[in-house]
């Protein structure tokens, strides 16, 4: 889905490492719903619930959208950027 850009090829290389299990990844239920979101607009539901699905087989973990994760910046390679969990973060009393 989409056209070549400067950063799809080094996503694919990420995708694959996390495929191949060199890379463990997570991700959170905001990130599934915005691959809903866009994937049901432009290609129907159907295809949308299969890319959630096959991304949810991909990651370790599928996060809560709570608020309260802290997250460090972690590079990939030259062209992206990815974050990483860095230790939960405690809510304020």
């Amino acid at each position: 889905m989409g056209g070549e850009g400067l950063h799809r090829q080094p996503c694919r290389d990420l995708l694959q490492a996390v495929g191949d299990g060199g890379l463990e990844a997570v991700t959170n239920t905001e990130v599934l719903q915005e691959i809903l979101h866009v994937r049901a607009r432009r290609l129907g539901i159907k295809d949308a619930v299969v890319a959630v699905r096959a991304a949810s087989d991909l990651v370790r973990e599928v996060l809560p959208s709570d608020g309260r994760m802290s997250w460090r910046r972690a590079s990939f390679s030259n062209d992206i950027t990815v974050w990483e969990h860095a230790m939960p973060c405690t809510p304020q009393s």
